[in-house]
This record gives C-alpha cells, structure tokens and sequence, in this order.
C-alpha cells in the first residue's frame, strides 16, 4: 500500500476522531483500511496513543474529562453512570471529575484507571447517549446516584432535572418500581423524594390549595379566602396569593413542584413575598410534604400568625 494510501486512511481516522472527542477504537481504524501492522507503526511513531485497550487518541489531540469518560465505555463495554452520567447531563451540583462506568454482571474486569460498577438489572431502555458519550438513562442516573453521593444531593439533581424538563416523577418512579428490590442500595433514599414530588406534580391547579383549606377549617379555624388579590391603597395589584385571611393580612402560598419550579417562577415568587412583606403581609409557605406529612404544624403556624395579627 503506497503513501497515498496512507494519508487516505490518516484522513478517515482524523474525521472519526473529530466526531468522538479525538478518539478511535481499533475496530474503527481496521474498517476504513488500517492493518494491524499499520495500527503499530502509527502508535510507535506517536501518530496514534493508546489511552485505554484497543482505544487510541490521535496525536495533538488535547485531553479532556469527556474524551477519557467516552475512553473508558469503549473499553468496557459500558455506560457513564452515577455522578459521570450526572455531570455530563449537567446537573445542578454535580461536576466533571470522577469517571464511573457500568456494565453487565460478570463483565467487569480490573482497571485501575477508572470505577468499574457491575448490575444485575441493566436493560437496553436503561441506555442514552450525550455528546456522543454513551450513559444510563437520567431516571437510572438519579437512582444510582443516591448510593453514593448524600440525599441532599440526590434532591438536588432530582430537581434539577425536573426542572428543565429532563424527566418527570412519574418516570422516574416507574424505573424505580423496577430496581426496588429488596436490599438495592439507594431505593429507599429515592423512594420518598419521587413519592414527594409525584404527589405534587398530579394535583390539578387548585388542589392543592384546597386541601391545605380543608384542613384548616377541620382544625377549628376559619376558612381562608382563596386565590386573593392583595392591593395596595391606590388600588395597585401586589400579588395573587393562594389563601389569604385579609383581616389578618396572613397570606398562605401552596408551594407545589408544578407551580413554583423553575428559575423565572421563583424569582416572581420572591418579588412577589417582598413586595407583600413591605406591604406589612405575612406570607406562609407550605410544601406538600408539610400538608401531608405534619398538617398539625402548619395548622399551628397559621393559628400562631392570626392571634399575633389580632
């Protein structure tokens, strides 16, 4: 084979590695026409460097965390996981660092360049790629996540990904359903955050606030105005807020995953609380966990908030 044969098979490879973080695997290099003695003369030359078995970064080619993660699934037959696939679906809190992969049980082989996880119950459906990267689905990302990192954490990712539309409860919950068997490390840290939050993302608008009314009243207290608009002297609108007692100026906010996620909600929230504070309103907030899992807390907050009104 001739030089110009050469420089057309270096030129396949460039276009390859360009499309794979710098990267080609062996197999790669043999279909567009580079021999196995080929693949030797370029490695000893420096043209091509072995970074993982049968995985090769072309010369020149800067190192980075994602060439190494993408490296590191060819070589194992694998896919990013945990806090890897976390970072590359770029969740809040999480950061390119660690390189974790899994694979099949009974696949795993010793290399110490990088955390190698065996799974007895990983499907094809718990595949996805990014960036060209193959990882686990961002539902099997969050549950494997809460076996090694701390449930502050967890929430926070879960969040995060709900908040930018990257899963929802209810899938997140039905992949769950299939890895909660008895002992799995992780389960029983997802399992109340998803409860949490597929609780409050099925409530029809108005459910909510409701129910936390129903309750009140229940309590001996009188029922509160819903959805009021809170005005100022001039007759200017402040805010809509969920329950109200106006003789109290005591307003109540149903804070549900729904309704007050995401980063421009939030910020009209709080615009919305200052501007009622300094309208001398007290304004409670209460989750669906606090409805739910303490009713006689926030049951005692708004009698507390009333009799210092009165």
């Amino acid at each position: 084979m001739g030089p110009s044969a050469g420089t057309g098979i270096d030129e396949h490879l460039a276009r390859l590695a360009t499309r794979q973080h710098g990267l080609v695997r062996r197999d790669q290099a043999l279909e567009v026409g580079c021999t196995p003695r080929m693949l030797a003369h370029r490695l000893a030359h420096g043209r091509l460097v072995r970074v993982e078995p049968k995985v090769y970064r072309l010369a020149g080619v800067p190192e980075t965390w994602r060439q190494r993660v993408l490296g590191a699934c060819w070589a194992e037959d694998g896919l990013a996981c945990g806090r890897t696939a976390a970072a590359l679906y770029g969740l809040d809190g999480f950061a390119s660092a660690v390189v974790e992969v899994v694979v099949p049980r009974g696949r795993r082989r010793a290399n110490p360049s990088l955390r190698v996880h065996e799974s007895r119950d990983l499907v094809a459906a718990d595949r996805a790629e990014r960036d060209r990267i193959p990882l686990t689905r961002i539902e099997r990302t969050l549950i494997d996540l809460a076996a090694a990192v701390p449930a502050t954490k967890v929430e926070q990712g879960l969040d995060d990904a709900l908040r930018r539309g990257l899963t929802t409860a209810e899938a997140v919950h039905a992949r769950l359903l299939g890895l909660a068997r008895r002992g799995r490390p992780g389960v029983a840290t997802v399992r109340p955050l998803v409860d949490a939050r597929l609780a409050s993302t099925g409530l029809r608008p108005g459910e909510f606030e409701r129910r936390v009314e129903r309750v009140l009243v229940a309590a001996g207290l009188a029922a509160p105005a819903c959805e009021y608009e809170v005005r100022s002297a001039a007759g200017v609108l402040i805010g809509r807020v969920d329950l109200a007692y106006p003789w109290a100026r005591v307003a109540i906010e149903c804070d549900s995953e729904r309704w007050h996620s995401g980063r421009q909600r939030r910020q009209h929230d709080l615009e919305r609380q200052n501007a009622l504070v300094l309208a001398g309103w007290t304004v409670l907030r209460f989750t669906w966990a606090d409805l739910t899992q303490r009713p006689e807390h926030l049951v005692a907050q708004v009698r507390a908030a009333l009799a210092a009104a009165a």
